[in-house]
Formats: structure tokens, sequence, C-alpha cells
């Protein structure tokens, strides 16, 4: 079991959420917080998960609940970069599309159609 670690960068009217670690039960509560604060206080939250290791529904949880802040303060949060296995979890619990605008899931589908050639 990895920590989870979170760095926050801000950028005019955007904010930065880089991730690292698992992100389960135990860390939950913690990353529910930080990005909730942060689609209160920005128009636009980008959640970097290309270091996050392991995604259970706790996790998922906490980026929904953070998703919705952000539209009730009329802005959006995605996320980018998700692994390999990350990606999967999120395509399981059918929030995949909503929570990246559809980017991850047509990365991974040209990945995949240039790895069949």
């Amino acid at each position: 079991m990895e920590l989870l670690s979170m760095h926050l960068v801000r950028s005019n009217d955007t904010t930065t959420v880089l991730l690292a670690g698992d992100i389960d039960f135990g860390s939950r509560r913690r990353l529910t917080e930080a990005l909730v604060a942060a689609a209160e206080t920005s128009d636009k939250v980008v959640v970097d998960l290309d270091l996050v290791t392991y995604l259970d529904s706790s996790g998922i949880r906490a980026l929904l609940a953070a998703y919705q802040e952000a539209l009730e303060h009329g802005g959006t949060l995605t996320v980018t970069r998700p692994t390999k296995n990350v990606r999967q979890v999120l395509d399981v619990a059918g929030v995949l599309a909503l929570l990246t605008d559809g980017s991850a899931t047509d990365d991974a589908d040209r990945l995949e159609a240039a790895a069949d050639v």
C-alpha cells in the first residue's frame, strides 16, 4: 500500500491536483476535502492521475463529490492521464467519459488500434 500524496498547483482560474499513490478508503476524506476546496475556489479543476497506483470506490466517490461541487459553482472538474488500471476502474464504474470528457477513452482506443496493426 502506497500512501496518497497530493500537490496543488494554482494558475489563474485553474487548479491542477497532482495525485500519487493509492486512493482508497483511508485517503478518501482528505482527498474529498482537497478536491471540494479546489472546486469551490477555481473555475477549472484538473486532477492528474498519472502516478495513482490504486483506485477503489471510495476514490471514485471523492472524485464525483468534487465533480458535483464544481458543477454547483459553475466550474468543471476533469481527470487526466489515468493509468491503465485506474482507467479500467473508472470505465467499469461508468464514470470515465464523464470525468475525462471522453479523452481518456479516445486515447485508449487509439493506442489499442495502433497495437493491433
